[in-house]
């Protein structure tokens, strides 16, 4: 996960259309999103909406997401299995910190410490770590 700063969003420009938004968090979602929808145009804005929702149980993470059309992004690589890798250069500044999961490896770890310690000195590392008392997780600073 990344987290990207957010106080002077003048400076968060993209040449290409994207949504971004709250999470609306939820107890229920809808089963048969695609078989519901009757034309295009409300098609793709249910298919939207629903990128935007997540279960009740995530209500901490108070998460805001940004999505985009992979096709508006370049791909000059591919991974191991062929997939295209799609890539934004974001501005200078921008990312604020980075989560590791629960199983990020750590050569994953190792990467993340070298590419901060490199290009980004002020970004934080963390890594996800199972809460021992409740079903959510603890992030735990990483020193770089």
């Amino acid at each position: 996960m990344i987290s990207f700063k957010t106080e002077d969003d003048e400076k968060i420009k993209f040449p290409f259309k994207f949504y971004s938004d709250s999470i609306e968090y939820k107890e229920e979602r809808e089963i048969n999103l695609l078989s519901s929808i009757s034309n295009l145009n409300n098609k793709e804005t249910k298919i939207i909406k629903s990128l935007f929702s997540k279960d009740s149980d995530w209500t901490h993470e108070n998460e805001f997401r940004f999505v985009i059309h992979l096709n508006v992004l370049e791909t000059k690589k591919t991974d191991k299995r062929g997939f295209p890798i799609h890539a934004y250069v974001l501005p200078e500044g921008q990312i604020e910190a980075i989560y590791l999961g629960v199983h990020a490896n750590p050569s994953l770890e190792r990467k993340a410490k070298f590419w901060i310690k490199t290009f980004a000195p002020s970004v934080k590392l963390f890594k996800a770590e199972p809460c021992n008392t409740q079903y959510k997780l603890n992030y735990r600073k990483i020193n770089i």
